[in-house]
């Protein structure tokens, strides 16, 4: 683990992924209501160095190499993006030297800005988010940049999604008591019409959410309602299950704990995910996570009946 790599983490959509974390925590176009990193502590449009190019690519291509070989490189993680100055170079670079495919995980409130569009091209999937069908909506939910406004969104993403020449997976969060009920689910509808998509990813909250105690999930039976109205390529992003095996490698106390503590530092995570992910035997994960929850340092959520750990206070 380091500063820009994260995983192989399990995604429910995309395989393996070794995450890529380009943005700082917590610097963000939107202030999503359901983010599972937490409230967005630098809104900003205007595009950033957030590191050296050459570093990057040297993280990342030494994390292939020497862990797990991840089905997808995936760029997401604590922030969006899209807002890295460098992005087209660092896809072009990352996909010349590890040959494996790149996810660019996104927002999508900043491809009406033309160097960000031209650089998602050089992906192999594009997988933007569409939570909203109207601006009133795209406030409450993604409470984005005051200089992004839903009409910029939405044209900026019909204008990429028809010209990417890759696979566009679009996802719609749904969250309860945001964008729930029939008459929000048809204005989504009607707003993914719009726009290109290979496959339409019809979610919900599955996580904590930091500072939240309110549970944000919908039900299945929306989630599905939500998916014939959005037509024959919507689908339900089907749901997470923890490993049962005991067996991984063995590794010291203070090196499980280090580990540990990484991980849930990007987003809360069940012992059974970072068993997946690292490939630690669950016994060494479960004694570290009991010695940093006793030292206060991480704390344990029940939530939809699977036990989430995350950093204390966070």
């Amino acid at each position: 683990m380091n500063r820009w790599v994260y995983g192989p983490v399990p995604s429910r959509r995309f395989g393996r992924s070794l995450g890529v974390d380009l943005a700082p925590y917590k610097v963000c176009s939107y202030d999503c209501l359901y983010c599972q990193v937490g409230r967005t502590t630098d809104r900003i449009a205007g595009l950033r160095d957030f590191g050296s190019l050459e570093e990057i690519v040297e993280a990342v291509t030494t994390a292939v190499a020497q862990g797990p070989r991840p089905d997808v490189i995936t760029l997401a993680g604590s922030g969006e993006p899209t807002l890295y100055r460098h992005l087209g170079s660092l896809i072009s670079r990352l996909k010349a030297e590890t040959g494996l495919p790149l996810v660019v995980l996104t927002n999508g409130g900043l491809f009406w800005k033309p160097e960000v569009a031209e650089a998602v091209m050089l992906a192999d999937v594009l997988a933007p988010s569409l939570d909203a069908g109207n601006e009133s909506m795209f406030r409450r939910l993604n409470r984005p940049h005051p200089d992004i406004d839903f009409e910029k969104m939405l044209s900026g993403l019909e204008s990429v999604t028809h010209a990417f020449p890759g696979q566009v997976r679009m996802e719609v969060m749904l969250v309860r008591g945001a964008n729930d009920k029939r008459s929000e689910l048809e204005d989504i509808a009607r707003a993914l019409e719009i726009v290109r998509a290979d496959s339409i990813d019809v979610n919900t909250v599955v996580r904590p959410i930091p500072g939240m105690q309110a549970d944000l999930a919908v039900s299945m039976d929306v989630l599905r309602q939500a998916a014939a109205l959005f037509g024959p390529k919507a689908m339900v992003v089907p749901g997470e299950a923890d490993l049962a095996s005991e067996e991984g490698r063995s590794v010291s106390v203070s090196e499980a704990q280090s580990l540990v503590l990484d991980f849930v530092r990007r987003r809360p995570a069940t012992v059974g995910q970072m068993h997946e992910s690292l490939g630690i035997a669950r016994s060494l994960l479960d004694d570290a996570v009991a010695r940093l929850a006793g030292e206060g340092i991480v704390e344990r959520e029940r939530r939809a009946g699977k036990t989430f750990v995350r950093v204390a206070g966070r």
